[in-house]
C-alpha cells in the first residue's frame, strides 16, 4: 500500500493542490495504524478496531480523490500567432496570449500563474506575463499554452489552448 501512496504522492501535484491529498492520505494512515494498535496493545474491541479501521480508510480514499485547491475558471486564447499562420524559419514569432479568469505572474516574487510555452510537446518557455517569442525551424508546429499555478504543476484537467503554426 505505501508503494500506491508514493506513487500517488508524487503524481498528485497536478491539479493546483497536491499537499492537501498528502495530508489525507497521511492522516489515513495514521488513523489505521492507531486501530491495529489499539488492537494489539489493549485488546480493543473488533467493533471498536473496526470502526477505527473504516474512519481511517475513508480519510485515506478521500486523500486519494481528493484534489485540494478548486481549479480556476481561467480562459486563455492565443492572440498571436494566428492559427494556420505561416510564419518564415528560424525568425522570431511573437507570441501573445488573453488570460481571462485569472492573474499572471510578471516576475518570479509575484503571486499567480503562470503559462507555459510548449513547442511540439517541448517546453520551451515559462514567461512571466503573457508574451513571449519562440523561433521555428521549418515546417508546421504546435503551439500550446497552458496556465499553470504558482507552483508551476498544471490543473486537472490542464487549462491550455494549442495553434498550429507554418514555418516556410
Amino acid at each position: 500500500m505505501s508503494a500506491v501512496l508514493l506513487a500517488h504522492a508524487s503524481a498528485s501535484g497536478g491539479g493546483g493542490g497536491g499537499g492537501p491529498n498528502v495530508l489525507l492520505m497521511v492522516a489515513g494512515l495514521g488513523v489505521v495504524a492507531a486501530a491495529l494498535g489499539l488492537r494489539a496493545r489493549h485488546g480493543a474491541s473488533a467493533l471498536r478496531m473496526g470502526a477505527l479501521l473504516l474512519v481511517g480508510i475513508a480519510v485515506l480514499a478521500l486523500g486519494l480523490v481528493s484534489t485540494g485547491e478548486k481549479r480556476p475558471e481561467v480562459t486563455l486564447t492565443v492572440l498571436s500567432p494566428d492559427a494556420g499562420t505561416s510564419v518564415r524559419p528560424d525568425q522570431p514569432v511573437p507570441v501573445s496570449v488573453d488570460v481571462k479568469g485569472g492573474k499572471v505572474a510578471g516576475s518570479p516574487t509575484d503571486s499567480g500563474g503562470h503559462l507555459h510555452l510548449s513547442v511540439d510537446g517541448k517546453l520551451e518557455q515559462m514567461p512571466y506575463g503573457t508574451t513571449a517569442e519562440v523561433r521555428l525551424p521549418r515546417g508546421t508546429h504546435t503551439l500550446r499554452v497552458e496556465y499553470v499555478d504558482e507552483k508551476h504543476t498544471s490543473y486537472e484537467p490542464p487549462i491550455a489552448v494549442e495553434v498550429r503554426v507554418h514555418a516556410f
